[in-house]
């Protein structure tokens, strides 16, 4: 089995998961449905991002300030578009 398909299978695996512990444990989120694909977009993006940023790492064949560069990028770019908490957290 590929690394590709470890990785999509786990990242199924994760999101199912999280939505499911989300919904039974936030009460809140049950009654406003809006609020749950919000949180579920937003953890999907982080998700999404370390993975690419992950792969930028195994692709390179040296490590270099390029490749770190372009993690960067893809953490700003996912900690903007999700906003508030994310910003501070960057």
């Amino acid at each position: 089995m590929g690394i590709l398909s470890k990785i999509a299978k786990t990242t199924g695996v994760v999101t199912v998961g999280g939505a499911t512990f989300t919904a039974v444990y936030y009460p809140e989120l049950r009654k406003n449905p809006d609020q749950l694909f919000h949180a579920m977009m937003r953890g999907a993006r982080c998700g999404t991002a370390g993975m690419l940023m992950a792969l930028d790492y195994l692709r390179a064949k040296e490590i270099t300030s390029e490749t770190h560069l372009t993690a960067s990028k893809r953490m700003y770019e996912c900690f903007r578009i999700n906003g508030g908490p994310y910003i501070k957290l960057g």
